[in-house]
């Protein structure tokens, strides 16, 4: 289904990047456009820069209120 999914999007000639956030582990995925639809990964500690759209994100406050064992992990490692 993600593949199907990513050629959709690929066919959108506006679409400059995309984000996929993982639910279950800590990891976003980010495609653009610029850089030939190569995937740059991002993990816990990361800033995800959308260029598209002039927006900086932590990857902490992308999965704030996420509870999955990564998230888990890392706020315990933070805050022991």
């Amino acid at each position: 289904m993600r593949q199907v999914k990513r050629l959709e999007y690929l066919q959108l000639p506006s679409l400059q990047e995309y984000m996929l956030i993982e639910q279950d582990t800590v990891e976003v995925e980010v495609f653009r456009r610029s850089d030939s639809w190569r995937p740059s990964y991002y993990y816990w500690g990361d800033m995800v820069v959308l260029e598209s759209v002039e927006l900086s994100l932590s990857v902490e406050s992308i999965y704030e209120r996420v509870r999955n064992e990564d998230v888990i992990r890392f706020l315990a490692d933070i805050n022991p």
